[in-house]
């Protein structure tokens, strides 16, 4: 049954990303646009990875006994690293620091050796609005029980 359960949110992970996100740049080089796609959640992730990385330059620059240029040079870098990450942010409109306080939230509510994985609680509820969402769509039709009569499947519900 996990397994099924496994596979299901698997595909319909795959269905979402599927979803691109077209990314269009003009490279210097070639003189031309291009681009690529991309989906939301790679998208998150890039915003994710530039913040922390960031982060992670200040302490090496707080804990390094470097000095001048190359402290100043790192935090160019970190400074580049946060303000692509918050364009992103307002493009797409995602707020980073809301979701990293909901998941303080959610951790201070089931604590802190709790075996609750914030993420994981995304998934299910993305995969749960997404069968819902499927399931009005097949009975506003009036085909869903048609259809799982037809291949066979048994109701659920």
């Amino acid at each position: 049954m996990w397994f099924e359960f496994s596979a299901g949110v698997t595909e319909e992970i795959d269905r979402a990303e599927e979803g691109n996100i077209p990314v269009r740049f003009y490279n210097l080089k070639s003189g031309c646009y291009q681009g690529f796609h991309t989906c939301e959640g790679d998208v998150l992730v890039t915003i994710n990875a530039l913040a922390d990385y960031a982060d992670i330059i200040m302490e090496f620059i707080a804990q390094s006994d470097y000095g001048g240029y190359r402290n100043a040079f790192y935090e160019l870098h970190a400074e580049r690293c946060r303000k692509i990450s918050k364009k992103l942010q307002e493009q797409i409109g995602y707020d980073r620091d809301a979701a990293i306080d909901r998941c303080r939230e959610k951790k201070k509510y089931f604590g802190k050796n709790s075996d609750n994985d914030v993420g994981e609680d995304a998934l299910v509820m993305a995969v749960k609005k997404s069968r819902e969402k499927q399931k009005k769509e097949r009975d506003s039709n009036g085909q869903g029980e048609i259809r799982r009569k037809q291949q066979g499947v048994q109701s659920c519900d």
